[in-house]
């Protein structure tokens, strides 16, 4: 199910992008890098890409990331490029499976009143009068034979917040957790994820797992005799599936760890299932799992993708058979110089029919890639206008390579170039924070403020503090970026900096709605939207209360529905005025102090 084109018209900075994905003489996917200056659209490009393999997923299984029938990505009308009514994208994959999507300002009846006009897409009869927006796919009405690819097919998704823990700190935590596969095997079921963000336990246990088929069950002993009554047992050479998966796990590992030679593994005792491996009987990990941060990364992104694979209905010979879609946001996050320019894109020749949709800063990594591949092994495409580059753009930053090679202070240098072409981080508690404050600073016109910062998703107060604590050493070093985490007024957190990270908290507001990022709006505007739909707020009457024989007066409380929380978001994103984001000012002026503090340090 490979990505064939991609059209977008309207949507933050893209104002149109029509992008056909390339394919070599054989059918087999190119490399596709799309980069750009922060705020050029890369982000948004690729949540149309990852929405529609979510979708088609959910289309044919069960155990998706989002409900059948639902979506994983946001439409709202402050999505829309300025000065525009409407945004339309469409993913289109091979055999002709795709998904569109149509966001308009108003309710489509008021935009053909006041236009006296409609877009040229067919699609656009099939927003409802009062409506304004549609989602299309044939997805669900070619269930059956999308089935049939998907069984067959990887698709996988890294988001730029894929964390870790690091190698010192992991050590206790992978002790007595490693536990060898038992998949259920259930129609609908496909136990697969699209997006990946932590894999490394699920990858322990699935190597484990292949170790011991290969080296237990499928090597065979044959007695040799040696005299008429005299036989000793003889081992042979293991062959069979899980043989050909560990050949061809040890064929990327020393691509990886950069050796060479015949391999053998060791695995620790048990409560202590390390995995070691050696080439030529000199050891090159010891512990698979205790690597550097960068060839961690490395390490689970790529045996997720063999993992994935070998989970399919495909079967497993080589690396060569791996078919995919695989889309990784920021690829050199992470990553020491050596390993973007010179073993990132070996690696990635290893898998020839995967197509790579990736987004990178990294100047390093484009040289190292078009080593490696070529200048048409890949397409370079750049933001917003999606117009292809030629990789001749970064032959000064060659020249200047080779220079920093014969200075001592070659990574330090290369590592600060780098480091200057990205923002410091912004991490929130979920993807609803990221869309309101998104919102509030166009409102209250403070994109200053936010510009200064990457906005992303953490995953819950919980991502957060996972995120904190990689700070309690030195992997700001290792990350090249400011990391500042914002977390809600309900959180029992101070605020707090350490090297590399900066702890925020909201102030409580006197509002009805005391917990999460809506406490921030006012009550007029939350009784509103209670007014349009009763389910986005629970309500609790006032009530008595008896404590030790003093009776206690409880107040009436009001709570977000939390099945409820994305479908007040969109209600307030399309309704709320200025006035009623004011409070977000707050978020804002925290923002240019952290800003203003980072300058003078």
């Amino acid at each position: 199910m490979y990505l064939k084109r991609i059209e977008i018209e309207n949507n933050g900075p893209i104002e149109y992008l029509n992008y056909e994905f390339p394919f070599d003489d054989e059918a087999r996917p190119k490399p596709v890098v799309f980069v750009g200056q922060n705020g050029t659209g890369k982000s948004i490009l690729l949540s149309h890409i990852v929405n529609a393999m979510i979708s088609a997923k959910s289309a044919v299984y069960n155990d998706t990331e989002v409900e059948k029938g639902m979506v994983y990505k946001l439409r709202s009308a402050s999505y829309i490029s300025h000065g525009k009514d409407y945004y339309r994208a469409y993913v289109y994959f091979d055999e002709k499976f795709h998904q569109g999507e149509i966001q308009i300002s108003t309710p489509r009846r008021l935009f053909e009143e006041s236009k006296g006009c409609t877009p040229a897409d067919k699609n656009w009869i099939n927003i409802p009068d009062d409506g304004s927006s549609v989602i299309t796919s044939d997805f669900f009405q070619r269930d059956l034979e999308l089935r049939e690819k998907i069984s067959k097919f990887t698709l996988l998704y890294f988001p730029p917040n894929r964390f870790e823990e690091p190698a010192w700190l992991n050590a206790d935590n992978l002790r007595n957790i490693t536990n060898y596969a038992s998949q259920k095997r259930i129609q609908g079921m496909s136990n697969r994820n699209v997006i990946i963000s932590s894999p490394l336990r699920e990858n322990q246990s699935w190597l484990l797992d292949v170790i011991y088929d290969s080296l237990a069950i499928e090597r065979r002993v044959q007695m040799m005799q040696l005299a008429e009554n005299i036989s000793v047992p003889l081992m042979t050479e293991a062959k069979g599936p899980a043989t050909s998966l560990r050949a061809a796990i040890e064929r990327f590992v020393l691509t990886l760890l950069r050796a060479e030679g015949n391999v053998n593994w060791s695995v620790g005792p048990r409560g202590r299932r390390s995995i070691s491996i050696s080439a030529d009987s000199k050891p090159i990990a010891p512990n698979l799992f205790s690597l550097s941060t960068g060839q961690t990364a490395l390490l689970n992104i790529f045996l997720t993708l063999i993992r994935d694979y070998d989970t399919s209905d495909a079967g497993f010979t080589t690396l060569e058979d791996i078919r995919g879609l695989v889309v990784i946001d920021e690829i050199d996050v992470h990553l020491h110089t050596e390993l973007q320019h010179t073993i990132l894109p070996e690696i990635i020749a290893l898998f020839p029919r995967v197509q790579f949709v990736l987004t990178s800063h990294s100047p390093l990594f484009i040289s190292g890639l078009t080593k490696r591949l070529g200048n048409n092994g890949f397409s370079l495409i750049e933001l917003p206008a999606g117009s292809p580059i030629s990789v001749e753009r970064f032959s000064e930053f060659e020249a200047a390579y080779q220079h920093f090679r014969e200075s001592a202070r070659f990574e330090n240098d290369v590592r600060a170039a780098i480091s200057e072409s990205q923002k410091p981080i912004l991490f929130t508690e979920g993807s609803i924070d990221v869309d309101y404050i998104s919102r509030a600073a166009s409102l209250l016109d403070r994109q200053g403020s936010l510009e200064k910062f990457r906005l992303l998703d953490g995953n819950g107060f919980g991502g957060l503090d996972k995120i904190w604590k990689h700070f309690d050493s030195n992997i700001a070093q290792l990350t090249n970026r400011r990391v500042t985490l914002l977390y809600d007024c309900d959180v029992n957190k101070s605020v707090a900096s350490k090297p590399g990270v900066n702890r925020l908290v909201l102030p409580r507001q006197d509002h009805r709605i005391a917990k999460g990022i809506e406490n921030l709006f006012p009550d007029e505007l939350i009784q509103s939207a209670k007014e349009a739909n009763e389910a986005f707020i629970d309500v609790t009457p006032a009530y008595e209360r008896t404590v030790r024989a003093t009776v206690l007066q409880e107040p009436e409380r009001w709570e977000v529905n939390p099945d409820e929380k994305r479908n007040l978001a969109d209600w307030i994103l399309e309704h709320g005025t200025a006035a009623d984001f004011s409070t977000f000012a707050v978020i804002f002026d925290l923002l240019d102090q952290v800003s203003t503090e980072a300058a003078s340090s």
